[in-house]
């Protein structure tokens, strides 16, 4: 077992990134696909949303660095480690999709009559719709890989690391099949991160069974 730190500060970590994640996700209209449609949309809202992405994603990564200390010399070490990888790149190019969408968007909002940002607009944003699947499934591919070294490992309920897998295998499968469904995706996008939020309620418990660590007795050469 890690220091009790680890798990409390990883657990929470988890908890808060995905319930940002998830109300960042429900602050979000379905994706304007003109320059027009985007400057008819809250702006603060807008950024809200994708603020909240951008944290809930960050925080997330972060959890899971902290808590793939919790499986090195195990069985399940591997798994972890691939999973954590994977859900790296994945995240990174989350935030390479949010970026613009809260920096470059906000300088085109208001100009709808100006036809250079109007290209400059729908040049991005069909740049950012081939980002998205991408960026979904490499992350969903490592929340699942870190879920199955979950469902092997001692320290968690076996069904959690299971219900892990399968979220993942829904949340892949929605990528493919429910994109024209704006509620639905935001309905099991939620779901996956419900289960993020889990395992770091799971974790944070775990610190109250780690042992403190016993201080070391200073030595002295004389």
């Amino acid at each position: 077992m890690r220091h009790a730190s680890l798990y409390r500060v990883g657990g929470y970590a988890l908890v808060l990134g995905g319930l940002a994640a998830m109300i960042g996700i429900w602050l979000h209209p379905p994706q304007p696909m003109s320059l027009a449609e985007a400057s008819a949309l809250p702006q603060a809202q807008w950024q809200l949303s994708h603020w909240l992405l951008a944290l809930g994603t960050a925080l997330t990564i972060g959890g899971f660095v902290a808590l793939i200390r919790h499986f090195g010399a195990s069985a399940s070490e591997g798994w972890a480690a691939v999973g954590l990888g994977i859900a790296v790149l994945g995240a990174a190019n989350i935030i390479t999709v949010v970026a613009p969408e809260v920096g470059s968007f906000s300088m085109l909002v208001g100009r709808e009559g100006d036809v250079a940002a109007q290209h400059a607009y729908e040049a991005i944003n069909t740049h950012l719709m081939g980002l998205i699947p991408v960026a979904a499934t490499l992350f969903w591919v490592g929340i699942g890989c870190f879920a199955l070294a979950l469902s092997r490992d001692a320290a968690f309920p076996r069904w959690l690391g299971l219900l892990g897998v399968a979220v993942a295998v829904v949340e892949l499968a929605s990528g493919f099949l429910v994109e024209e469904n704006w509620n639905l995706a935001r309905l099991l996008y939620s779901l996956g991160n419900i289960w993020i939020a889990l395992f770091g309620a799971f974790a944070a418990r775990v610190a109250t069974a780690v042992p403190a660590a016993a201080p070391t007795a200073a030595a002295g050469v004389h």
